[in-house]
């Protein structure tokens, strides 16, 4: 049968004779076994939690109750030419600047009070590149109700504001285009609904062509 190590606390203090002289030493020893196992296993989710962070293609942060940063993933740092380990303990206003703080500020408050916000917003970064970003606030509430601080999750969606802008821009063109052809154009859903008709369609059906959109063919 194999026995498994056991890890202990020991405190004790040493026995003194009645000429004051040292005879012995009482010790109490305590199994800290399961205790050390915990700690162990707290700290492998911390390190694999981390690392996940760390790998993720957005912005995640945790803050404490004051606005003291207790952690900043890899993306969040190399965006703001700052290093991980130096970020720690530093106050969100020394990181973003006044006028990213200003920005920032009103949107603390209903987080204060215990509400997850999610938003869309402009951000100009250290790179000085203005971003459209999608911010999750979560905040962090120990077991008295109190909130301790609160985790970020910012998601860069500029691209995505992009296509949608350059798209717009192509449809705009091409119903330009369709208005001033000569010939009946139309689009119909399958439900032969009016997603588009041009000017000419509509002239000949004496209909405007803001009242035709959603009306069945």
């Amino acid at each position: 049968m194999r026995l498994s190590p056991l890890q202990t606390s020991t405190s004790g203090r040493k026995r003194p004779s009645r000429n004051g002289r040292h005879i012995g030493f009482i010790g109490v020893g305590r199994d800290i076994t399961e205790r050390k196992h915990a700690e162990a296993a707290l700290r492998r989710s911390e390190t694999q939690l981390r690392l996940l962070a760390d790998n993720m293609p957005v912005l995640i942060i945790s803050l404490d109750a004051d606005l003291n940063f207790r952690y900043a993933n890899r993306a969040y740092c190399e965006i703001h030419n700052i290093e991980q380990a130096a970020i720690l303990g530093r106050n969100v206003r020394e990181i973003i600047g006044e006028v990213g703080y200003r920005k920032l500020k009103p949107k603390l408050d209903p987080v204060h009070k215990g509400n997850t916000l999610e938003f869309e917003t402009t951000y100009r970064f250290a790179d000085g590149i203005e971003r459209d970003i999608v911010a999750t606030y979560v905040p962090e509430i120990d077991a008295y109700g109190e909130v301790r601080g609160f985790y970020a999750m910012l998601i860069d969606i500029t691209e995505r504001k992009q296509a949608e802008a350059a798209l717009r821009q192509s449809e705009s063109q091409l119903r330009l285009l369709a208005d001033n052809l000569p010939v009946l154009i139309m689009s119909l859903d399958t439900d032969m609904r009016f997603r588009f008709a041009n000017r000419a369609y509509c002239n000949i059906h004496s209909i405007e062509q803001s009242d035709i959109i959603g009306r069945k063919l």
